[in-house]
């Protein structure tokens, strides 16, 4: 899922802190996601996108390793914002900051 040609998703999350985790979870490959986390002032920059549909999401309190469950990554694509990538750099309106459950995610 990683393109030599592929897109740069970047934005801001509204809480504007560092240190958050932001997910990309690709609408055509159902368990495979990217994931970046914030900088200084809540924006992300996620590189390396195939071209397509995505799911994008940013979480409160989670495990930055949580984009490799995949059944977790399915539980929060309802609370996701959409957003389809191109092989230029695709940027997205703020995100909203959700709580994300990961159970057991952090004690890992």
């Amino acid at each position: 899922m990683v393109s030599r040609r592929g897109g740069t998703l970047t934005g801001n999350v509204e809480s504007n802190r560092a240190g958050l985790p932001v997910f990309a979870i690709a609408g055509a490959t159902p368990g495979w996601s990217k994931a970046a986390v914030t900088g200084d002032h809540g924006q992300f920059e996620i590189k390396g996108l195939a071209p397509g549909a995505y799911r994008v999401l940013a979480c409160e309190r989670t495990d930055p390793e949580a984009y490799q469950d995949a059944e977790l990554m399915k539980s929060l694509e309802g609370q996701s914002q959409g957003v389809t990538v191109s092989e230029n750099s695709t940027e997205i309106p703020a995100l909203k900051l959700i709580p994300c459950d990961t159970g057991g995610m952090n004690a890992r």
